[in-house]
């Protein structure tokens, strides 16, 4: 269980902001990242971590913890879990809760004190799926999700798989790889009259979409890895709907 003494110890410039709150900071050459506790109230409960870079804000950090349910503070995190968050200034719609085991928050500093502290994590639904293992959450963080930056845009989950002939392009392992909106983008753009091409995309819904391209400028839209769903699309409508599959899919599909 950690107080507020460790953290004064631990950070710098440490703030009670009363009602079981604290700020700290961390500074290094190339950010400023601030550490917002909320004690648990028992030995047997949760603390609660929020961290941002580069933004002090305290209301918002203050709300976050708001939407911790109470069951989320006073039982033990195994695994991930997301839960749902009222309208904000960021635009978040979920709260990801990460256990001990799955951040490194703390470590080396703090390590008897942090069998209990909980990582909360404001995001975009179409994020992360919510059941990802350790490897795969930490990845996403560090290559995908800027999870500390607010005011980011959002950064949805995909899982790509593809191969191009004409560029020689393509991924390895048939379970495909954590990639970037913009690195899709580019591939759809190369794809184009590719016939012996592909693209698949799986959201954190874990629905799953192809892309092939027939001709120049042309390009078909499979759902599900069901041939029956094939759609003739042109680009702007196919980029319309590549962007509804990864932040708002559609139910059924």
């Amino acid at each position: 269980m950690l107080q507020l003494e460790d953290i004064e110890a631990s950070c710098a410039r440490v703030m009670d902001l009363g009602r079981g709150l604290a700020r700290g900071r961390d500074a290094t050459r190339k950010a400023t990242y601030y550490n917002y506790l909320e004690f648990a109230k028992s030995p047997q409960g949760n603390d609660l971590l929020i961290v941002s870079q580069d933004l002090m804000d305290d209301d918002f950090a203050s709300f976050v913890f708001t939407q911790v349910p109470s069951e989320d503070r006073s039982t033990a995190l195994t695994r991930l879990g997301i839960r749902d968050m009222a309208k904000n200034k960021y635009d978040f719609s979920a709260l990801l809760l990460a256990p001990p085991d799955y951040h490194s928050e703390f470590k080396g500093r703090l390590d008897a004190k942090r069998d209990h502290l909980v990582l909360c994590i404001p995001i975009h639904r179409c994020e992360f799926s919510g059941d990802e293992p350790v490897d795969d959450f930490c990845a996403l963080r560090m290559k995908i999700v800027p999870t500390m930056n607010w005011p980011r845009k959002v950064c949805p989950k995909i899982i790509l798989r593809y191969d191009n002939p004409k560029t020689q392009g393509g991924t390895v392992h048939d379970c495909g790889v954590f990639a970037k909106y913009a690195t899709v983008l580019r591939e759809v753009d190369l794809l184009s009259g590719v016939p012996k091409g592909f693209i698949e995309i799986i959201n954190y819904k874990k629905q799953v979409i192809e892309i092939l391209s027939p001709e120049e400028g042309a390009f078909v839209l499979v759902r599900d890895r069901d041939d029956a769903t094939r759609e003739p699309l042109d680009k702007p409508t196919l980029l319309q709907e590549l962007q509804s599959f990864l932040v708002r899919p559609r139910r059924g599909i």
